[in-house]
């Protein structure tokens, strides 16, 4: 999802008392940063697994209007991050600056910056799963 947005997209708001973090963009722009992550992907030779994940996140985006908005607002799912972690996500730029480096086929340094979203939404993944 976050190969969608911008890092510039980011909105730091408050939500009940408690920090959180939102994207918003236009779904036109938001296709285009998909569409071009999704031939990066596909060029990399990554498992058809994960391409196919990509070019679904793609396929679904073009059924809506191109004037349209898309969010992803981590809402009440912030509350599971500290207001320090969430000062300092950027997990947008990350997937932006990974598939930045596969594209120039720096597959370590792509690597890298993947596995900062990793391990930033590893927790709160694995308490989605433990529910």
């Amino acid at each position: 999802w976050f190969i969608g947005f911008n890092p510039d997209d980011r909105e730091i708001y408050e939500r009940d008392g408690h920090m959180s973090i939102r994207y918003r963009s236009l779904l036109s722009d938001a296709v285009e940063r998909v569409s071009r992550a999704a031939q990066i992907v596909a060029g990399a030779g990554f498992d058809g697994s994960v391409v196919d994940q990509v070019q679904g996140l793609e396929s679904w985006l073009t059924a809506f209007p191109d004037h349209s908005m898309l969010e992803l607002d981590y809402a009440g799912v912030a509350r599971l991050f500290s207001e320090g972690d969430l000062v300092l996500d950027e997990s947008a730029a990350d997937a932006a600056a990974s598939i930045d480096a596969l594209e120039q086929g720096d597959f370590e340094q792509a690597g890298s910056y993947y596995s900062k979203i990793v391990r930033r939404w590893g927790r709160v993944q694995s308490l989605a799963f433990a529910n």
